[in-house]
C-alpha cells in the first residue's frame, strides 16, 4: 500500500503542475478509497481498478492524456470554421447541429466559434479523419448489419505468484572438442570435401560418419562429467580432469577479481560519502555566514559579551577595594 500510495503523490503532482490541485489533490486518505489496505493487491485488481471503465476520481485525467498523445499527430484535412485553418493536428470537433461545422482542438478549448454557432450545441469528437465515401460506405454497411461489432478490449492478465526460474548455477558448460594432428573436429552438419590424387572433388561418407561418433563421444563426455558432479556434491571421491581443473582455478580467480572490484567499489563510495558531507557543512557554514539575521545576532552576542566583561571586572575592582 505504501508503493501505491508513493505512485498516486507522484502521479498527482502532474496535475498539480498545472494548477489543477484543487481538483485534482492528495491526501492520507486517498490510497485506502482506492484499495482496501487490509487485503492483499495483485497485479490483476490494480488494472482492474485503473484501467477500467470507471476508474478513480483522482486520476479520471489519465486516459485523456493518453488520447492526447495519440491524436499529436493526427491530420484532420478539413477546414477549421473557428479559425479558418486549412488542416489542423489533434482532435476534431463536429457539431450536430450546424451543418458540417467543425473545430480545432484550440479554437474549441477556447470557445472560439463563428456564424450561428454557439457553445452550448452538441459537438462529438474524433481522433481519425475519414473521407465522406468511407463514411457513407460505413453507414451502408451498418444500416445493412454487415459491420461486427468490435471484441472489447481486454487487460492482459497476469498469475498471481511469480513464475519459478530455472536454476542454471549446476549446467557444466562443454568442454571444447579435442583435435587430431592440428585438425579440428567437423560437426555433422559441415560438409567436407576431400580431393583425390587426380584432382576431383570427392564427398566421403567416412568423414559423416566419423562426425557420427564423435558427436556420441561428446555426449558421452558430458554424461561422465554430470555424474561427476553429482559424486563430488555428495562428498565421494572423484578424479578430475585438466580441463575441470582448469575451469575451477579460472572460476576462482574470477571470483577473487570479482571480490576486489567490490571491496574498491565500496571503498570508492565511502570516499564519496565523506567529500559529499564534508561539502555539505562547508555550504552549510557559508550559508550561515552569509545570513544578514545570523551575523546581527552574533555582532549582539558580542557586544553583550563586552558588558558583561566589563562589569564583571568592575565587580572585581570593587572587591579589591
Amino acid at each position: 500500500m505504501q508503493r501505491f500510495a508513493d505512485f498516486l503523490r507522484e502521479a498527482l503532482a502532474l496535475p498539480f503542475s498545472v494548477f489543477e490541485s484543487p481538483t485534482f489533490h492528495y491526501s492520507e486518505m486517498l490510497p485506502g478509497t482506492i484499495f482496501d489496505p487490509h487485503s492483499k493487491i495483485t497485479v490483476n485488481d490494480f488494472l482492474d481498478i485503473l484501467a477500467g471503465n470507471h476508474g478513480p476520481d483522482c486520476l479520471v485525467w489519465v486516459p485523456l492524456l493518453h488520447r492526447l498523445a495519440n491524436v499529436e499527430n493526427v491530420l484532420h484535412p478539413v477546414q477549421c470554421d473557428g479559425c479558418n485553418r486549412e488542416s489542423f493536428l489533434g482532435f476534431r470537433y463536429k457539431c450536430q447541429r450546424c451543418y458540417n461545422y467543425q473545430l480545432c482542438q484550440d479554437c474549441f478549448w477556447r470557445g472560439r466559434i463563428s456564424g450561428s454557432h454557439t457553445n452550448q450545441h452538441e459537438v462529438k469528437e474524433y481522433t481519425v479523419y475519414k473521407s465522406p465515401s468511407k463514411q457513407l460506405g460505413h453507414s451502408l454497411r451498418k444500416s445493412f448489419r454487415c459491420v461486427p461489432d468490435k471484441p472489447a478490449g481486454h487487460l492482459p492478465r497476469f498469475p498471481d505468484e511469480p513464475e519459478r526460474t530455472l536454476d542454471l548455477s549446476h549446467i557444466v558448460p562443454p568442454s571444447p572438442m579435442p583435435s587430431h594432428n592440428g585438425f579440428p573436429d567437423l560437426s555433422f552438419g559441415q560438409p567436407f570435401d576431400s580431393s583425390s590424387i587426380d584432382g576431383r572433388s570427392l564427398r566421403s561418407p567416412v568423414r559423416y560418419t566419423s562426425s557420427l561418433e564423435s558427436k556420441h563421444d561428446e555426449e558421452h563426455r558430458l554424461i561422465a562429467r554430470y555424474a561427476a558432479r553429482l559424486a563430488h556434491t555428495h562428498g565421494l571421491p572423484v578424479r578430475q580432469s585438466t580441463s575441470e581443473l582448469s575451469l575451477s582455478a579460472d572460476t576462482s580467480r574470477q571470483r577473487e577479481l570479482i571480490a576486489q572490484l567490490e571491496a574498491k567499489n565500496r571503498e570508492i563510495m565511502r570516499e564519496i560519502m565523506r567529500l559529499r558531507q564534508n561539502q555539505e557543512q562547508e555550504d552549510a557554514a557559508l550559508r550561515a555566514a552569509q545570513n544578514p539575521a545570523l551575523l546581527s545576532e552574533l555582532r549582539a552576542l558580542r557586544q553583550r559579551k563586552q558588558e558583561l566583561e566589563g562589569h564583571l571586572s568592575s565587580l572585581q575592582d570593587s572587591r579589591r577595594d
